[in-house]
């Protein structure tokens, strides 16, 4: 029977949907991991830490049929059962929330940073939905938004098919600069060179300088300057202009990965041994791993990559990598997709390094692999001029050092682009947990696990109250709400309620 997971919440409340809780317990959702019994809020009697779950003495116990094997947790399945299924596995929460609302909350833009973005030329963001196709033509999308914790430097011309969140500084592009959505910034908008052109509306906490072309509506602080040749469609309005972090940085909004791999390490939370035999935790502990290798679905723990050859991973349906060290490639890497079933979920502990080109999945559906970094060392792709796929790195540097194109979306403490940057975001991360009922969570966490979140606090000094954390994260038709700064990014408000879409 695999045993609970013990790491800390993603956090604040997220929507949910797990299978309903063995044993038939009430209307609550922490059954998912803990067994069944009781009202749902927390396990029926002994069952509600233990292997064997039980129906206890809670509210419609029943004989509740164990600790989650067949809840709504994707790790806690039965293998045939977890191989049925698809979609990222990350769970977090009280009740075991479904895998994709991580997904989806964690990559919400195409490009987001805890500290600093510096682009050595030109930076462009847009986005496509690979569930239509590939990238190009019809298949283009206004969907490509920045976030940014920290300041932006760019030498260059910044084109978004989306908005802007600049919460550690303020607005200063290149020329003849394009913000098709809205743009936000703590601090002075300058543009010095020649133009920029925001698409939507502006929300400067400071001076506005320069040549600006907004379409909507400019909000500044009462005592701001706007210059002259300042033009502005909508409107000035003055007033307070609070922005909150738009990227989740907080110690408690990340994802405990070292949690999760150590978790993976007990031979009963892994497939290691299941036929078909592919692989066992040492593989690549001493460098000497095969270069290439098929995985089948499943889901399986290693505990570190060491690879003096390159390496190749070619992914057969739903997989899950566990890596509970550093995974070190003194070579290309290749995670291939081989067939229209594979996505793969890799955790890697420690730093990840790779000497040569990393190709992490298809530029044509990068939503199907998910990769997770614990570490806080320099992740160099500076050889890979082109990339697909989802990475997630929020303690590590991500530096390119040439030219780069990105298919899918990049979270990371810092991001260096060396030169010319373009990102396309695949939206298809966004339905990763769309084939479930969306239910309230009591937003507690499982016997045992983690600090009780409930919703967490709100980060000072803002009207987005949880920066994009409200409610789940992204969707149509959310709150009400009068502009777009009352909403959680990157949603904007239309027609009187936040929403992704504009």
């Amino acid at each position: 029977m695999r045993r609970p997971i013990l790491f800390l919440l993603i956090g604040l409340l997220l929507q949910a949907c797990p299978d309903d809780p063995p044993g038939g317990g009430g209307d609550g959702r922490d059954a998912g991991v803990n067994g069944g019994g009781g009202d749902g809020s927390s396990g029926g009697g002994d069952g509600s830490v233990g292997d064997d779950g039980g129906g206890g003495t809670g509210d419609g116990g029943g004989d509740g049929d164990g600790g989650g094997r067949d809840g709504g947790d994707p790790l806690m399945q039965t293998r045939s059962e977890f191989c049925s299924g698809s979609g990222s596995v990350v769970v977090v929460g009280g009740g075991g929330e479904i895998a994709g609302e991580i997904a989806q909350d964690t990559f919400r833009f195409g490009l987001c940073a805890c500290e600093t973005i510096t682009v050595g030329s030109q930076l462009s963001i847009d986005a496509f939905d690979s569930n239509v196709g590939p990238y190009g033509g019809a298949n283009l999308l206004d969907d490509g938004s920045l976030g940014l914790n920290g300041a932006l430097d760019i030498r260059g011309k910044l084109t978004a098919r989306g908005s802007a969140f600049i919460h550690g500084g303020g607005f200063s592009v290149g020329p003849d600069g394009e913000v098709i959505g809205t743009v936000y910034a703590n601090g002075d908008a300058v543009q010095d060179d020649s133009s920029t052109r925001i698409g939507r509306n502006a929300f400067f906490n400071g001076d506005v300088t320069g040549r600006f072309r907004i379409d909507g509506t400019l909000k500044v602080p009462a005592t701001a300057t706007v210059a002259n040749q300042v033009q502005v469609t909508g409107g000035i309005t003055r007033g307070p202009v609070m922005t909150a972090p738009p990227c989740p940085c907080e110690n408690d909004q990340i994802l405990d990965i070292a949690a999760l791999t150590s978790w993976a390490s007990d031979p009963a939370n892994n497939d290691n041994d299941e036929a078909p035999r592919v692989l066992t935790s040492t593989t690549w502990q001493d460098g000497t791993g095969p270069a290439s290798i098929t995985l089948p679905c499943g889901r399986y723990y290693l505990t570190q990559i060491l690879s003096t050859n390159g390496l190749t991973l070619r992914i057969e349906g739903r997989v899950v990598l566990f890596v509970d060290g550093d995974m070190d490639i003194d070579g290309p890497l290749s995670i291939d997709i081989v067939d229209e079933d594979g996505e793969l979920d890799l955790f890697v502990r420690g730093d990840l390094a790779v000497r040569a080109s990393a190709r992490f999945g298809t530029p044509d559906a990068p939503a199907r692999v998910r990769t997770y970094v614990g570490g806080s060392g320099t992740i160099d792709l500076s050889a890979s001029a082109r990339f697909g796929g989802n990475l997630y790195a929020p303690r590590a540097l991500v530096e390119f050092g040439a030219s780069a194109e990105l298919y899918g979306a990049l979270f990371a403490r810092q991001v260096i682009f060396g030169a010319n940057a373009r990102v396309h975001f695949d939206t298809a991360i966004r339905t990763e947990g769309e084939d479930c009922d969306e239910e309230e969570m009591d937003g507690g966490v499982p016997d045992g696990g983690g600090p009780d979140m409930d919703g967490g606090p709100a980060p000072d000094g803002g009207p987005i109250p949880d920066a994009g954390f409200r409610d789940g994260g992204v969707r149509d038709g959310g709150p009400e709400c009068t502009e777009d700064i009352d909403c959680p990014a990157p949603e904007l408000c239309v027609e009187g309620n936040c929403q992704i879409s504009f």
